[in-house]
C-alpha cells in the first residue's frame, strides 16, 4: 500500500499513478503524472524523475533546506504513525548519528557518494545491526524528502557483508565440574540461575534479593 503524502493513486482502469511536483508558478505547484501497472513501477518512476534536477525547479525555501529541517518533518509525521519507543529510536538515531555527519550542509549538496561514505565511517565503529538501523532510518527520511519535493540526490543503500560473528567460548567440563561443586548446597536465586544457565545454556534474569 502507498505511503502518506506519496501522491501515488491506483486508477479505475486498473493503472497505478503517481503524482510529483514538476516545477513552481506564482508561487504554485504544477504537478505531472507518471503511470505504470503497479505501485512499485510507479513509484521507482517518481523517485527517478524527483532525483532530476532538469525536471524539478524546488522553492528557494526547500533549495536552502538542510538535514535537520527535513528530520524534523518525518518525525513529527512519524510521531502518530509509530510506538512511543520507536518514535524515541528515531529520535536518538537522528540526533546522535545522522546530523552530526551532516551538519552544516544543505540537502543539494550531498551525493550518494556522501551516503555510501556515511555508512563505511559508521562501520569502522559500530555494529552490522546499529548501522542497519541507522541507514533504514536514513533512507526513509531521505526517500521522505524525495516524495515531498526536496532535492534530495538519488540514492540506493549498497548492500553490505555482515561481519563474521566471534567464536563461541565453551566453559570445559572440567571447569564446568568445578563450578557445580562450588555452587553445591546453595540455594539463592545467583547460585541457581547459574546451575539452570550452565545445565540449559539460557540466559535467566536473576532479581538479586
Amino acid at each position: 500500500m502507498p505511503r502518506k503524502g506519496e501522491n501515488i493513486y491506483k486508477r479505475k482502469d486498473g493503472r497505478w499513478e503517481a503524482r510529483y511536483i514538476h516545477h513552481y508558478e506564482d508561487g504554485k505547484a504544477k504537478y505531472c503524472s507518471l503511470y505504470g501497472k503497479s505501485y512499485a513501477e510507479v513509484r521507482e518512476k517518481r523517485m527517478t524523475e524527483l532525483a532530476k534536477p532538469d525536471n524539478i525547479r524546488v522553492s528557494a525555501v526547500k533549495r536552502r533546506a538542510e538535514p535537520k529541517e527535513l528530520c524534523l518533518l518525518w518525525l513529527n509525521e512519524r510521531k502518530t504513525q509509530v510506538k512511543e519507543s520507536t518514535y524515541t529510536r528515531y529520535v536518538r538515531i537522528v540526533n546522535k548519528y545522522i546530523l552530526p555527519a551532516f551538519s552544516g550542509r544543505m540537502l543539494m549538496t550531498i551525493c550518494a557518494t556522501d551516503i555510501t561514505r556515511f555508512q563505511e565511517r559508521m562501520r569502522e565503529r559500530l555494529s552490522d545491526k546499529t548501522v542497519s538501523d541507522i541507514m533504514c532510518v536514513f533512507k526513509s527520511v531521505w526517500h521522505y524528502g524525495q516524495e515531498q519535493g526536496y532535492p534530495c540526490s538519488a540514492w540506493k543503500q549498497p548492500r553490505f557483508k555482515m561481519k563474521p560473528a566471534g567464536e563461541i567460548a565453551v566453559i570445559p567440563l572440567e571447569a564446568q565440574k568445578q563450578i557445580k561443586l562450588a555452587l553445591d548446597g546453595y540455594h539463592e536465586n545467583v547460585a541457581l540461575g547459574i546451575l539452570f544457565t550452565l545445565l540449559t545454556g539460557v540466559t535467566v534474569l536473576v532479581l538479586m534479593t
